[in-house]
């Protein structure tokens, strides 16, 4: 996947877009493995790379309702790349519009706030756009964690 060459780390990550369906939640050993090249990926300026990577993740949120997953986004958000920080906060915000309430737990929970404080003052303009539309969804879902 980190290979420089297009065509050896397009297929690669086109392995990886189709294996992920078919595992679902027993894709929770690979997030480890898978996750880290993933948003290293999403820091490299080309743009082909970046919509295969791109695809991948929504692929993998889309069928791997893992809270593992954010937590190891929340890594990419301190990256110094702006398109790994904006990658990693729009896979966040495609996961809570799409993963269910009960998939998050208290952990899970943590967590989105801690990302939302993060990004909301990031310096890409971006950036903080998705950590409005965040904290939208975010408040409609957990409104009883909402200060006045």
């Amino acid at each position: 996947m980190m290979s420089d060459r297009g065509r050896l780390s397009g297929t690669a990550i086109d392995l990886l877009q189709t294996m992920a369906p078919r595992l679902g939640t027993n894709f929770a050993p690979l997030v480890s493995v898978y996750m880290d090249p993933i948003i290293r990926l999403l820091a490299r300026p080309n743009k082909v790379v970046l919509k295969r990577t791109d695809k991948c993740l929504t692929t993998i949120l889309t069928h791997c309702h893992l809270t593992t997953i954010v937590f190891e986004l929340r890594k990419g958000l301190s990256d110094e790349a702006a398109t790994c920080r904006r990658g990693c906060a729009t896979a966040i915000e495609r996961a809570l519009e799409s993963w269910e309430k009960e998939i998050w737990g208290e952990k899970g929970v943590v967590a989105l706030e801690e990302i939302i404080r993060k990004i909301a003052v990031d310096k890409d303009a971006e950036v903080r756009q998705t950590a409005k539309s965040i904290w939208a969804l975010f408040t409609s879902q957990w409104p009883e964690r909402v200060e006045e």
